[in-house]
């Protein structure tokens, strides 16, 4: 079966879920574990990967285009003229990140001594040649990623392994 990508209205993304699951229809939403901070604390949060995007697996019959078109929240199904299904190479990105419809959650980072940084465990393990970026004081690391036929940067959580050198300045006292 093909995979296709819907543009749906902003943050409604698991209402297209639950109605189209509803129907019958396979429904991928890539979710992340957010760590957000404030002055009481953190707090973990569930969101969308791809915010307003909705990926479904099915053959795209008369019958399964109008049940799709019939959810007051999608926009459009993306292709240029006609709905056009994700190449396979596209396809495995989003099984992947969709992680069997479990969140997912931060990659552990190790800083060196030297100061590079290493993958230890988590999802961007098996993108590690991808990774564009690591920005640890945000907790986010970025993926390059193709997804129909555009340049992404996916952003995903990563936290500090407890092995990490500690990245902290020593305060010199006079005597």
């Amino acid at each position: 079966m093909e995979i296709y990508v819907l543009q749906v209205k902003f943050d409604k993304e698991s209402k297209v879920r639950e109605a189209l699951e509803e129907m019958g229809i396979t429904v991928f939403l890539p979710k992340e574990e957010v760590i957000l901070r404030n002055k009481s604390g953190e707090k973990t949060r569930i969101k969308p990967i791809f915010p307003q995007y909705v990926f479904v697996e099915c053959e795209m019959t008369v019958e399964n285009y109008r049940l799709i078109r019939s959810v007051r929240e999608v926009v459009r199904i993306l292709g240029a003229e006609y709905p056009e299904p994700l190449p396979d190479d596209e396809k495995k990105y989003v099984m992947l990140l969709n992680n069997g419809g479990e969140a997912v959650r931060a990659s552990e980072i190790e800083v060196m001594a030297d100061g590079t940084k290493k993958v230890v465990s988590g999802i961007l393990k098996k993108y590690e040649e991808r990774i564009t970026f690591i920005d640890l004081r945000q907790r986010r690391a970025g993926i390059g990623l193709e997804l129909c036929g555009k340049r992404h940067t996916i952003i995903l959580p990563v936290r500090k392994t407890e092995n990490s050198v500690r990245e902290s300045l020593r305060l010199i006292r006079p005597d």
